[in-house]
């Protein structure tokens, strides 16, 4: 059972599922790339940021590693744009990062893969004139797109670039994806992504602008990411946090890990 291999971390590859399900999307997306190899999936956009170009590898891809790698550097383009490799628990041999490491990437940290039991954690403080609202229209998605590149402190390329993505993505979205918008005083202040696969709702791309920080924004958007889920016979919660304060919110709230991922960054 889903419940027993997540409480005993002897079972990762429905957080391994979950991740490749929501960045494969964005190498769907008109002008985007997406590469795959056994064990590895990649993904470009051209948005200067490491998060949006890169590859997710759940196991040893073995001898096409090397083709896989060549795809994901034809596929950016020519440009210099950073990508962000994801090793997930059983992709972490000292074989597989040598190798990696001997075509030029460098190790450049790791995250923690989080799971909560959504019926066993306590709402957080409700935020006041706070409405949280599903980005379904080209333009709700455009302003989505808007704000998750700018509170997450992307450049004005980047931020124009993801707006522009996440537009052209709203017909082709599976149902399972669902991008969120928090407003308050009726202007948009958050932003975050629900995928709901493999037994688990997986939380992405969870942005506050700085100037609303602090105020429980953050916590009150991702219990709403997990109410809805677990309406919808969730009983699982997932999350990555690839910064320190996501990292504070989602134990604060009782996420617990129960894996790493080790990045490697390609230039």
């Amino acid at each position: 059972m889903l419940e027993n291999t997540l409480k005993r971390g002897e079972n990762r590859s429905a957080l391994d599922a979950n991740l490749v399900n929501f960045w494969s999307l964005y190498g769907q997306a008109p002008g985007c790339s997406l590469q795959t190899a056994p064990g590895a999936m990649g993904y470009v956009t051209g948005i200067p940021h490491p998060m949006y170009n890169g590859a997710i590898v759940w196991r040893d891809p073995g001898e096409a590693l090397d083709e896989f790698y060549q795809g994901l550097r034809r596929a950016r383009f020519g440009t210099t744009v950073p990508a962000l490799w994801w090793l997930g628990p059983s992709a972490q041999s000292t074989a597989l990062c040598d190798r990696l490491a001997g075509m030029g990437l460098t190790e450049v940290g790791q995250s923690p893969g989080m799971v909560a039991e959504i019926g066993k954690l306590e709402e957080p403080p409700r935020v006041r004139g706070l409405h949280i609202t599903e980005a379904r229209t080209e333009e709700e998605r455009r302003i989505w797109g808007l704000l998750a590149a700018e509170a997450s402190g992307h450049t004005h390329t980047g931020i124009v670039s993801l707006g522009r993505i996440e537009q052209s993505l709203t017909g082709m979205t599976p149902e399972e994806h669902t991008r969120y918008l928090a407003m308050q005083g009726g202007a948009p202040v958050a932003a975050a992504a629900r995928v709901i696969s493999d037994g688990l709702v997986g939380i992405y791309a969870l942005a506050v602008l700085p100037e609303m920080r602090r105020m429980h924004i953050g916590s009150a958007l991702t219990w709403a990411l997990m109410t809805h889920g677990a309406a919808k016979g969730q009983r699982w919660a997932a999350a990555h946090a690839t910064s320190a304060a996501g990292l504070a919110l989602f134990t604060k709230m009782g996420f617990a890990e129960i894996c790493h991922y080790r990045h490697f960054s390609q230039s």
